[in-house]
């Protein structure tokens, strides 16, 4: 399919609604013949993020009116051409929606040798499908939608993605295929409107290929592209997801990253490496003041410095310096069954700037040491001239540092 593109600046669940009458009083209603006209505007059901200990993966979709709706029905089903990019994903947030209002045009479009008895039995004599992609991001993040309009011109999808609060790491483009009872005349269009963030609805429409947004904001971190706010400049500050520290009989490792946004995101992959060198002093024989360092690799005799490489995987050994760079990350001290977990890696003005968390296992060993991590960024090394990290390591705080900076000390007052 030919991508067309317009630059402004999905797993599938399903939901079947049925047809009722005219609305009173569903505030996120546009009416009859009207979609939105702004590409990006707030979602009129006003949304509110739950607590992290009540969290609701639909939270997004709360209060969003379900009629006046046709009836529609979303099946699973894989695409066999898609309008985002399936390989390498571009640096922008995308969106498309394809109407398909024939079996030649359902066929081109859906692997049908896969597709559900539903959709083989789609009658285009009186009804029609859509096909909504987003991109990109955790493959765990899903499209539900709440009603389909009838509106002047076309179809009025409104809908919503879900907010894991424990999202898979990957980046990829995400799908949904919707079957509609209803028909249009030729040169009408599908028109979708997703919430993607508690401040953020994103418009579009069949007749524009695929849409490209390219901001600097990310609204809750949960979508745009790899851009959101600037790097903390304080040492130390509070955490911005608020985690909350779980019971001792519901213990969770990874309670510091619940609620963490992995979105905006380049794609990045973590890989188990020794360090060759250490930017860390060997731990002492009595407790020390925390430290922290970064360090930022741009070619393969940086990393060959900075790693032994005799051992490390394949994945390392063909980092391609033309469009990736390694990030060696470094705490200390504390026990060697702490590790860093890395939620997103967001493009900077200046470079990248990753953000995670400390791991918090019980139990955990007694040892006195060094933690480290080493990350995969898919961004040009020769783009980047630092680092950023911020590393939420207790519910109250966070430490921000970054390559340029060399070993840093928090003072054991602020852990």
């Amino acid at each position: 399919m030919n991508r067309r593109r317009f630059l402004t600046t999905a797993g599938l669940v399903g939901t079947l609604a049925v047809a009722g009458c005219v609305s009173s009083g569903d505030d996120d209603t546009t009416g009859a013949g009207t979609p939105p006209s702004e590409r990006v505007d707030e979602p009129p059901h006003n949304p509110e993020r739950p607590p992290e200990d009540d969290w609701d993966p639909n939270w997004l979709g709360a209060g969003m009116a379900t009629d006046p709706s046709l009836s529609f029905e979303t099946v699973d089903a894989p695409l066999t051409d898609h309008q985002l990019a399936t390989g390498s994903p571009p640096s922008e947030s995308e969106y498309a929606v394809s109407l398909l209002t024939s079996t030649a045009e359902l066929e081109s479009t859906v692997e049908m040798d896969d597709a559900p008895d539903r959709l083989r039995s789609v009658d285009f004599g009186e009804e029609l499908v859509v096909v909504v992609e987003s991109g990109y991001g955790s493959s765990s993040v899903d499209h539900v939608w709440q009603r389909v309009e009838t509106v002047a011109g076309g179809i009025h999808l409104n809908g919503y993605r879900t907010d894991p609060q424990a999202g898979t790491t990957d980046y990829t483009a995400r799908h949904s295929v919707l079957v509609v009872e209803t028909t249009v005349e030729e040169g009408d269009r599908a028109h979708a409107s997703l919430t993607v963030s508690g401040d953020e609805r994103i418009n579009f429409d069949s007749s524009e290929g695929v849409i490209s947004l390219d901001r600097t904001d990310g609204g809750n971190g949960n979508t745009g592209g790899q851009r959101s706010s600037p790097p903390p400049e304080e040492r130390i500050d509070r955490p911005p997801h608020d985690p909350e520290r779980p019971a001792g009989d519901d213990w969770n490792p990874d309670w510091l990253g619940a609620g963490m946004a992995t979105e905006p995101s380049l794609p990045f992959e973590t890989v188990e490496a020794e360090l060759a060198e250490s930017a860390l002093r060997a731990p002492p024989d009595a407790e020390f003041d925390p430290v922290y360092a970064a360090r930022l690799l741009t070619s393969t005799e940086e990393l060959q410095s900075t790693v032994d490489m005799s051992g490390a995987p394949d994945r390392l050994q063909s980092v391609d310096f033309g469009q990736e760079l390694v990030v060696v990350v470094e705490s200390g001290y504390g026990s060697s069954s702490v590790d860093h977990a890395w939620k997103r890696v967001e493009e900077t003005d200046d470079g990248v700037y990753l953000n995670g968390y400390l791991t918090n296992p019980r139990p955990q060993t007694d040892d006195y040491t060094t933690q480290h991590s080493v990350v995969i960024v898919e961004t040009p090394a020769a783009k980047a001239g630092r680092a950023h990290v911020s590393l939420t390591y207790s519910e109250d705080w966070r430490v921000n540092f970054d390559s340029t900076e060399g070993a840093v000390t928090t003072g054991s007052d602020d852990t």
